[in-house]
């Protein structure tokens, strides 16, 4: 036996789906308006997505990408900019734009992504996805031969 959809069933999934691409069609539209009056450079998402992106590549904080928009309102009150980092990544997360971290072998021999995800060395090279305690340990003494060579106090004028 075979599941045959009523009518009412059928309508309302299609009234379902319709209502899905307003809403993703209204958000492209509010998301496409001028970062400002008379700007060409930048769309609001265009804009959104640029500072998406740099944050991602340069690893900055929630916190530090938080100040840097309020920033960016205060000194550009006229600009349509998200009123928070949270409404950003909603506005990003709602278009599909969002990114994923996908781990990669030193070596750059393999990503560690798909099926390949939960392996703990690459299938190529051998070599642990992750950094060993030597390297922690190195680091560490790096550091503390610095803070032996800095001086106790600093003046600066």
């Amino acid at each position: 036996m075979q599941f045959q959809p009523s009518n009412e069933e059928e309508a309302a999934g299609q009234s379902s789906h319709s209502d899905e691409r307003g809403a993703f069609e209204a958000l492209l539209a509010e998301a496409n308006e001028e970062l400002y009056e008379g700007c060409t450079s930048f769309s609001k998402l265009s804009f959104m997505l640029k500072l998406y992106h740099i944050k991602s590549i340069t690893k900055i904080s929630d916190k530090g990408l938080s100040m840097i928009i309020d920033l960016l309102r205060e000194a550009f009150q006229h600009a349509k900019l998200p009123a928070s980092l949270h409404d950003l990544k909603k506005t990003i997360h709602k278009l599909g734009l969002d990114y994923e971290r996908i781990h990669a072998c030193p070596n750059d021999c393999m990503l560690f992504w798909g099926e390949d995800s939960e392996r703990e060395v690459c299938k190529i090279c051998n070599i642990s996805r992750w950094k060993g305690k030597s390297t922690e340990q190195e680091r560490t003494r790096k550091c503390r031969e610095r803070k032996e060579r800095r001086k106790d106090k600093l003046l600066r004028s």
